[in-house]
Order: C-alpha cells, then structure tokens, then sequence
C-alpha cells in the first residue's frame, strides 16, 4: 500500500495524530493553569500570602528546568 507523505515526510495519520496530541496537551495545561489560578485567588482571598509564594515558585522553577530541557544544548 502506497502511503502520501508531505514535504517534511510525515504520513497524514502521524499529522492527524500529532495534532491530536497537540491539543490534548493543551487542554491540560489550559486546566492545570485554570486550576492554579482558581487556588492562588483562594489562598490570597483568606490572606495567606506564603503558599502563595511558594506555589509561584514552584511553578516559576518547573517552567525553568521544563524550558532549559526543551531550548538547552545537547
């Protein structure tokens, strides 16, 4: 069976999967993000103001070590 490829010689059920892919993971982290915000309004709505700190920091530190694994050198 003759399988279509494009310029980047990708079958169109591997596009079609990618894409899939692509917005399953962008729904969780659109949820996730959802989800961080709804819980920092909360925590800082009481007036406590160190786990918020902290949830921020942890979150600022997995971006960083996430985009140093993704844009770093081999």
């Amino acid at each position: 069976m003759n399988k279509k490829h494009d310029r980047t010689d990708q079958t169109v059920v591997g596009l079609v999967g990618n894409v899939c892919l692509d917005l399953l993971i962008s729904a969780v982290l659109l949820g996730v993000g959802v989800g961080l915000i709804a819980m920092v309004s909360s925590l800082t709505a009481t007036g406590r103001v160190w786990p918020v700190l902290l949830l921020l920091g942890l979150v600022s530190l997995g971006l960083a070590k996430y985009a140093a694994a993704v844009f770093g050198k081999d």
